[in-house]
């Protein structure tokens, strides 16, 4: 509730808290943390109240690296190059949390087919699967998918739009093959 635009009577008794009216003899950092500082409410950031506002970036490609290793907490082989998944997860802005989960999903593929080890395709997977997970966090709840017709489905544009659909959409023979286009694309 901090974070939306309503002030509420929660939110003015933390007001309160953080303005020392029930905490004047008591030393109290406040630290207040989020995902979404464009939605804090502004009660929050007027002068006296937040004295301080620090920007965590996320993690850089060598820092990413760092984390996907530590998190995945085994030596790889050589041929493993975390360097370019870290790059990838860099440039998709994931977060601490992110990467953490990128390492736990390569272990667990590697895993499912026998491995004591993951290898480069099951970081570039996870990480795959991890970087469209931010990306659907990220976009508007609000909004519809753009959908277009093909044949007698809807599917997204952007899956419309893509080479190997919009090819083999003229060569389907039934909604079924259609879908099963459409899923082969999307998984990709």
């Amino acid at each position: 509730r901090v974070v939306s635009g309503n002030r509420t009577q929660e939110l003015d008794s933390i007001l309160n808290i953080v303005d020392g009216l029930d905490t004047k003899h008591l030393d109290i950092l406040f630290v207040f943390t989020t995902n979404h500082p464009e939605k804090i409410n502004e009660a929050f950031l007027r002068a006296g109240r937040s004295d301080m506002l620090i920007e965590i970036p996320t993690p850089d490609a060598e820092a990413a690296e760092r984390l996907i290793r530590k998190n995945l907490g085994m030596a790889l082989p050589a041929d493993v190059d975390v360097e370019v998944i870290a790059i990838r997860c860099a440039e998709a802005e994931l977060i601490p949390a992110d990467l953490r989960e990128v390492a736990e999903r390569s272990k667990l593929y590697a895993v499912d087919e026998d491995r004591s080890v993951p290898t480069f395709e099951d970081l570039e997977l996870s990480a795959k699967g991890v970087i469209r997970q931010s990306n659907m966090r990220r976009e508007p709840k609000d909004t519809k998918p753009d959908l277009v017709s093909m044949g007698e489905i809807m599917v997204p544009r952007a899956v419309a739009d893509t080479k190997d659909v919009s090819m083999l959409s003229d060569q389907v023979e039934d909604v079924s093959d259609l879908v099963r286009c459409v899923q082969s694309v999307v998984e990709e």
